[in-house]
């Protein structure tokens, strides 16, 4: 097997895995980002109701993270199964590209 041989599937390799990376860290920063979309919005809902049945907008505020607390707990437990069930299919795909030593071309 002459080194051509060998750049040709490296280069597949290595042009596969940045796909794959880049499609991980996009898939991670949306989960990321909605996560924080769905904790804003529970503190948000939270403030409203808590100013419409009379508090002042900063005891509401404070008042709200209380009340929501464990719910965003749990949004960040829901995040990290999340995360962890994203990085095991990356590391599997990863796997699954991995050029074989010693494999021989027909």
């Amino acid at each position: 097997m002459t080194n051509s041989d060998q750049v040709e599937p490296q280069a597949d390799f290595r042009s596969e895995r940045a796909r794959l990376l880049k499609d991980h860290l996009a898939t991670v920063l949306e989960a990321r980002q909605r996560a924080a979309r769905v904790t804003q919005e529970l503190l948000e809902r939270e403030v409203r109701v808590m100013v419409m049945d009379g508090m002042s907008p900063r005891l509401a505020e404070q008042a709200a993270r209380t009340n929501v607390a464990l719910r965003i707990i749990e949004v960040e437990v829901e995040l990290e199964n999340l995360l962890f069930i994203y990085r095991e299919r990356l590391r599997q795909a990863l796997e699954a590209i991995q050029p074989q030593e010693g494999k021989t071309s027909s």
